[in-house]
């Protein structure tokens, strides 16, 4: 009986670092402070910049048709792993412009919550901060995706 109890208790420990293996819940054990809202406005202005960059010239680059086709499976979350993989391959940001661990940082700060998933609202709010007039206005915007309070709002 033991035995069966250890052996399943194993068999969930190895599920579960799976499962924050996929989700990257590494970063948040990383090291990395999240970003400031400073930051983060800075970054958006640059991942907007690189999304109208690379976005055809007959479209309109929008932050959600963006969103929906990082999140391959539609869940209306996307993984760390499909964050990067939008900002290297679809926006072709190399680490000369956006490194590797200030990438981890918007990461943090864009998952609060450390679930490893960022949802549409909180890309969205993310997207528009570098839109914001007044710093009082992106750092409110920036409070809101820290604390997961926007979840679906439009901001």
């Amino acid at each position: 009986r033991q035995y069966v109890s250890q052996r399943n208790r194993a068999a969930g420990d190895a599920v579960r670092a799976e499962k924050d293996m996929r989700r990257r819940r590494d970063v948040a054990r990383s090291g990395v402070r999240p970003a400031d809202a400073a930051e983060m406005a800075e970054l958006s202005a640059i991942l907007r910049d690189a999304h109208r960059a690379t976005s055809p010239p007959w479209e309109s680059p929008s932050w959600f048709k963006l969103f929906r086709r990082v999140d391959v499976n539609g869940s209306g979350l996307i993984s760390f792993d499909e964050f990067a993989k939008m900002v290297r391959s679809l926006l072709k940001l190399p680490t000369s412009l956006l490194s590797e661990s200030r990438l981890e940082a918007l990461w943090l700060a864009l998952d609060a919550d450390g679930s490893g998933l960022i949802s549409s609202g909180e890309f969205g709010a993310f997207f528009k901060l570098s839109l914001l007039e007044s710093r009082s206005e992106r750092a409110s915007i920036a409070r809101l995706l820290r604390s997961r309070h926007c979840g679906g709002v439009v901001v």
